[in-house]
């Protein structure tokens, strides 16, 4: 292998060293990208059991005090996941830079492997040509020995063809293997549902009291509590109601909308049906017409057949009597030649 990487030209060699540069690459960003998942899901779980909130990457603070200004506005309809995912995206595009790079490395490395390939091949195919075309002219078949090192020489480019090939797809393997034990993507999706957990179960609790307690420090007319949420839920009902029949009235107009051209499209079809058999009575009517014709013509050939057959019966008998009369003849020309 040694001395194969050796006669390697020097295009051969970037590539293969641009080869192992992705790869190593991407094992980095591997361990990078999931170890720092890691250590935040850690920090994570340290300020969960702790009563403090003490973050050391300052993302999980901006997400809970972004998660806290949302809550005390409405504590119920606060998008947790949407507020997790905006930060993430906005402070660690490095991370998502690196997960991508991570998905795309097997697919540039063997492409930078089929690079070489085709590279190989150009050059095998190059030599190969300019000896063919040297030994048409020269004496060079004649010698064995030349004829060998010339197709060896033609032939070393298969080498630059195959060791490129060798190693993007060794190095896919690896990397391949690596991110399936590695996995980046599970553990970032195991970290942000450990955050969207404790933003709900432990930050979304304390509003929870909070309100619970203002709610019984400053009590309510439970009547007009009452009335209100009646006055939302008949409010509610009637807005669906008319989604409902606005919605039944587009399918009604939609479906009689379709209604009318199946209509249409069926008189069509009857139209186009009845010119079908119209010119199907009238194929009919002319088929008829051709087969009495027929009939006629082959009664009057019949008839010439048999006109035709007695006709050569007479000329047959004329012509027996015509062969009588030169036997006549000649038996009489014989007669007389002897009487002469």
């Amino acid at each position: 292998m040694v001395e194969v990487i050796a006669n390697l030209t020097w295009l051969a060699i970037v590539i293969i060293v641009a080869i192992l540069g992705v790869m190593s690459a991407a094992f980095m960003a591997t361990l990078f990208t999931r170890n720092k998942y890691k250590r935040m899901e850690k920090d994570l779980e340290r300020n969960s059991k702790a009563d403090k909130e003490d973050f050391r990457f300052g993302v999980l603070s901006i997400i809970v005090e972004e998660y806290k200004k949302a809550a005390k506005l409405n504590p119920n309809e606060v998008n947790t996941q949407a507020v997790i995912e905006k930060n993430f995206h906005r402070y660690y595009r490095g991370l998502s830079l690196a997960e991508r790079f991570i998905k795309s490395s097997v697919s540039i490395m063997i492409i930078l492997g089929l690079l070489g390939t085709f590279y190989g091949l150009t050059l095998s195919i190059g030599e190969l040509v300019n000896f063919l075309s040297q030994s048409a002219a020269t004496d060079v078949l004649n010698s064995v020995g030349a004829l060998v090192e010339e197709l060896i020489s033609s032939v070393q480019g298969m080498s630059v063809a195959f060791v490129t090939s060798l190693f993007g797809i060794a190095a896919s393997i690896i990397i391949t293997i690596i991110t399936v034990l590695f996995n980046v993507e599970d553990s970032r999706e195991s970290l942000l549902v450990r955050i969207e957990e404790y933003l709900d179960n432990k930050v979304a609790l304390k509003f929870t009291t909070r309100h619970a307690v203002m709610d019984a420090s400053n009590p309510v007319d439970l009547d007009l509590v009452f009335g209100q949420e009646l006055n939302k839920f008949a409010d509610n009902i009637e807005q669906r109601l008319k989604n409902v029949f606005d919605n039944l009235g587009e399918k009604l107009t939609a479906a009689a909308v379709q209604n009318h051209d199946s209509v249409v499209g069926l008189q069509k079809s009857i139209e186009t049906f009845e010119k079908s058999l119209q010119t199907f009575s009238e194929n009919t009517r002319d088929f008829a017409e051709f087969n009495h014709n027929l009939r006629t013509n082959i009664e009057r050939m019949d008839v010439s057949f048999a006109d035709l057959v007695q006709d050569l019966k007479t000329s047959s008998k004329v012509y027996s009597k015509t062969t009588e009369s030169i036997d006549a003849l000649t038996n009489s020309i014989e007669k007389l030649s002897t009487n002469v």
